[in-house]
């Protein structure tokens, strides 16, 4: 390995030369010091890619040591032949450790700390082997004659299997890594490449510079550069780890997980995403949120087994995988209780609770994508159990179903493809249909037409209601404009509005600059609120209903009957005009008992100042008990359905005339 000769004495002798060539391991101790004092003090990612890693470093680390101890010793010291010679092989072996390990560890980055497999420990024993093989010839030689005088088909033989092994290896890692490229990102592509590349070609150097008697150890200092390199871009916790939890994040999540995906074994997720964090958030900010969110990742990681990881998905959502179905039961068990402790925040206890569901894969599901689908599905799910929800088939299919939904009404936002639908109501006074109401359709060109009662409800859940509900104002208010529906008699357009949209700061300076933009007067526009909207917001409601109110718009209570609607709830509320649900109508129509009911809303309604619409009506009896109970305005599909604007408008010119109840 240097440029020595044996003296007389048993000693080796002392030359210049050596503490040039030793330059070059002191450059390898220093960087490969360096990197580990680092890799020690930073966050790490535990598992068998960071322990093969560590493994690296110190080897390089000890190979450059042993052999500027060996020169140093030598050529300062004068130390005795066999504790040179000891150092030389020793130096040998930790050069052809790290050789091996890089098999191990550029298989480990391909399969991203899955179980590695037995073909890789088959091919990294066999090398080992040879270099244990190599380091005993070497040693026998060097005991026997002394390096500077081993006979050089002795030195080549040796040198040649050490340096070939660590050849081999090193072509053996770029080989997987070209084979298996695909489940490489780039930045870990390019490294592999490198390390490999850069070492062979400095083996390679090594190897021929000593045929040429040129003595310059750049081998350590190859794998110091590379050890560097690998360390400032593979081994970098912030890519996998998420900084709020210390949970892995959701690019771990997805490779591991297809990583699994690919071997064909079935595995299982666990999924969850914790309640009320909205309340938590808004109470104590960003902070307290996320104080909330690290102490609940590290109640469930300090559950987990060795091999098993928590996975932040996004938001409040994480996940966990299992090898079976076994691991996860009993993982589940151990959950048992894990929120009975409230957690402290600004000296506040907080008590959290959780959805969560388990998935198999590929059974119910081979799309990580649909982890997340499912549990908005079951957050958005009515009744929902507060046990672990087993996922299933349906599930997923319902699941698909509402993210084609969604994805169906950001197009059609982006598109402007709704369409507003408008069903004429009769005015029992004037005998004329002076009003109607606008119904938002929803016809997807690859699910076809969609319910309002499908679509609505994602909107509102998914935040979309707000632009939804601005292109219906506005395409209202261009309709009234455009067509001059005040000329042919129609005195207001009833305008659904979801409660999101009623709750959004920015709810009357929206309305108000659409009625300008087309010169829409106040009168014209009625909102609709459904009774059932307020159950769970009473006074935030009742505040904004009360604000649009005194800026002069007419409120509507839709759907009167079917909610939890009382006295106190229609006197509190300022609402111009009640309209009756159908269920209650046909309630009335066909059952005795609900004919009193009616009988004593009717006057009562009046009473408070409110116009009554019957909804629902569908034959000419109804109409005429409903007329005989007082109602003011009738509607339903005995008049029309709801049909696009240009039928609305010739239904308004073929029936212009007065109307014959009788």
């Amino acid at each position: 390995m240097f440029e020595s000769i044996m003296l007389n004495g048993g000693n080796y002798s002392v030359k210049p030369q050596n503490f040039i060539y030793a330059s070059f391991d002191l450059c390898a101790i220093i960087l490969s010091v360096i990197v580990l004092i680092n890799y020690i003090i930073s966050k790490k990612i535990e598992g068998t890619k960071t322990r093969l890693f560590l493994t690296l470093i110190i080897g390089t680390l000890v190979s450059a040591a042993l052999d500027f101890a060996a020169v140093i010793a030598i050529s300062v010291t004068g130390c005795p032949v066999w504790l040179g010679n000891l150092l030389i092989a020793l130096n040998y072996l930790a050069y052809n450790v790290v050789g091996v390990a890089f098999v191990v560890y550029a298989v480990a980055v391909i399969y991203d700390n899955a179980k590695i497999p037995r073909w890789c420990y088959v091919v990294a024993n066999a090398l080992f082997a040879l270099s244990i093989g190599g380091v005993v010839f070497a040693t026998v030689c060097l005991f026997k004659y002394g390096y500077g005088s081993v006979p050089n088909y002795l030195k080549v033989s040796y040198e040649g299997l050490i340096y070939g092994v660590q050849f081999v290896a090193l072509a053996f890692s770029l080989s997987i890594a070209v084979i298996k490229r695909v489940k490489l990102t780039k930045v870990r592509r390019i490294n592999i490449y490198f390390f490999s590349l850069f070492n062979m070609i400095a083996v390679l150097s090594q190897f021929i510079a000593r045929r040429l008697n040129f003595s310059m150890q750049i081998s350590n200092f190859a794998l110091a550069i590379a050890m560097m390199l690998i360390y400032v871009t593979l081994q970098r916790p912030e890519d996998e780890l998420d900084e709020v939890s210390g949970a892995f994040n959701k690019r771990s999540f997805n490779r591991r997980g297809h990583m699994r995906l690919d071997s064909g074994k079935p595995f299982w997720i666990f999924a969850m995403e914790v309640n009320n964090m909205t309340v938590v958030n808004s109470s104590f900010g960003l902070n307290g949120g996320n104080q909330v969110l690290k102490e609940v990742a590290e109640r469930f990681m300090a559950r987990l087994r060795k091999n098993q990881h928590l996975y932040r998905l996004s938001g409040v959502r994480f996940a966990v995988m299992f090898d079976s179905k076994e691991d996860y039961e009993q993982y589940a068990e151990r959950c048992k209780g894990i929120f009975e402790k409230p957690v402290s925040v600004n000296e506040t206890e907080i008590h959290i609770t959780a959805l969560a569901c388990v998935i198999a894969v590929p059974e119910v599901t081979n799309k990580l994508s649909e982890v997340e689908d499912l549990i908005r599905y079951y957050r958005n799910s009515i009744n929902v159990s507060e046990d672990i929800i087993t996922a299933d088939k349906d599930a997923i299919l319902k699941a698909r179903r509402r993210e084609l939904v969604d994805y169906a009404i950001q197009k059609a936002i982006n598109n402007r493809t709704f369409e507003v639908y408008y069903q004429p109501i009769y005015c029992v006074k004037d005998k004329s249909f002076s009003g109607c109401e606008a119904l938002l359709r929803l016809k997807d060109e690859t699910l076809g037409f969609i319910s309002p009662d499908e679509f609505i409800p994602i909107a509102e859940q998914n935040g979309k209601i707000i632009e939804v509900g601005r292109f219906v104002i506005d395409e209202v208010c261009r309709f009234i404009k455009t067509e001059r529906l005040q000329e042919r008699g129609i005195t207001f357009v009833d305008i659904n509005l979801s409660v999101i949209q009623c709750m959004h700061p920015e709810i009357i300076p929206d309305i108000e600059s659409t009625l300008e933009k087309y010169e829409v007067p106040r009168s014209m526009v009625n909102l609709e609120i459904t009774e059932t909207a307020s159950a769970g917001s009473y006074a935030m409601l009742q505040s904004k209903l009360n604000e649009l109110h005194s800026n002069g718009f007419t409120i509507s209570l839709d759907d009167f009957g079917t909610g939890f609607a009382s006295v106190e709830y229609l006197i509190k509320f300022p609402f111009d005009v009640v309209k009756l649900d159908k269920a209650l109508v046909w309630a009335y129509m066909s059952t005795k008992k609900y004919e009193p009911i009616l009988q004593h809303y009717m006057p009562m309604l009046h009473s408070l100042g409110t116009k009554v619409v019957a909804e629902g009506v569908e034959t000419q009896q109804m109409v005429e008990a409903l007329v005989s109970l007082g109602c003011d305005y009738l509607q339903g599909y005995y008049y029309s359905r709801p049909i696009p604007k240009d039928k609305f408008l010739e239904f308004i010119e073929n029936n212009g005339e007065e109307q014959n109840l009788a």
